[in-house]
């Protein structure tokens, strides 16, 4: 399948299996700042599921010029109606490209879908904004800082934990309880969190009395190691660290660079991941661009 883009004689792809080890390939190189778009890839990469897609465009040269990863996602908004979401993170020349390609892909319906929006830089392009505005989106934008940690030294963390609890990844069973306490469940449904467990690495911190989580944090396109939580009677006894280090050697050990988006002002989240070993990286943008009046 190729798609044209009107501006350029260049051709958009949309990756079969066989791109994808390409580019792949070609994002190692851009690590550890563009690390969502690559560990997105990866993850396409990694599951047959077709709510995962991947457009590439080429220069003249046969050199990538822009790499958009998709994944298509759904949510109830407050009509109760099913409402496509798309999870969108991209690498680019610049960001006139990626916004060229986002108007290329015929995947997306201008008219009714909604859109989740990440890349470098605390703020997006003005152009990027003004593409989902003009199209009748209500914009709002989150600056946050990305840290990460290398595959290597995720590798070689040792965890050691207090006798009464174990950690281990979760369940499908435990996804409801994840998705309840993640504040930004608007965006999406319990059954795609049930489909980030089942794909990706997560992580939990079990009493062993009752073998329940206390503790745990998922990984999820685009955040990264995300929905992070810990029940409030378990607080200040170090489970978040716990879960932070295994679910990054998890990551690791699946080929991903591990790394998390983290509110600048969030002083707490970026304590526990510095003494999990990560370091900041990059400022970082998360922007949601939904139909008015349909949260």
């Amino acid at each position: 399948m190729e798609l044209q883009i009107s501006e350029s004689n260049d051709q958009v792809q949309l990756a079969t299996r066989q791109h994808l080890f390409s580019i792949v390939a070609f994002l190692e190189g851009k690590l550890p700042e563009d690390c969502a778009v690559y560990n997105h890839v990866l993850l396409h990469l990694w599951t047959s599921n077709p709510v995962y897609k991947v457009y590439f465009q080429r220069n003249s040269n046969g050199e990538y010029r822009a790499v958009v990863a998709l994944k298509k996602d759904t949510r109830l908004n407050d009509q109760n109606e099913i409402q496509t979401v798309w999870n969108v993170s991209a690498w680019a020349e610049d960001d006139e490209t990626k916004v060229r390609l986002y108007k290329s892909i015929e995947d997306f319906n201008w008219e009714t879908d909604e859109f989740i929006v990440t890349g470098m830089n605390y703020e997006a392009h003005p152009a990027i904004i003004a593409l989902f505005e003009d199209h009748g989106r209500v914009v709002e934008a989150y600056s946050m800082d990305l840290f990460s940690i290398s595959r290597q030294a995720a590798l070689n963390t040792e965890l050691r934990t207090p006798d009464d609890v174990y950690v281990k990844s979760l369940e499908t069973r435990h996804a409801a309880t994840v998705y309840d306490f993640w504040n930004f469940r608007f965006v999406t449904t319990v059954e795609a969190f049930v489909d980030s467990v089942i794909e990706a690495p997560s992580a939990g911190v079990f009493v062993k009395e009752t073998n329940e989580p206390v503790s745990w944090m998922i990984s999820r396109t685009p955040n990264g190691m995300s929905s992070l939580h810990t029940l409030e009677e378990f607080r200040q006894r170090g489970y978040a660290s716990f879960v932070s280090q295994y679910l990054a050697k998890r990551m690791a050990q699946a080929g991903y660079l591990p790394y998390a988006t983290i509110d600048p002002s969030n002083e707490a989240s970026k304590k526990c991941f510095r003494n999990a070993g990560f370091s900041f990286t990059t400022p970082f943008y998360i922007v949601t661009a939904l139909r008015p009046n349909s949260k």
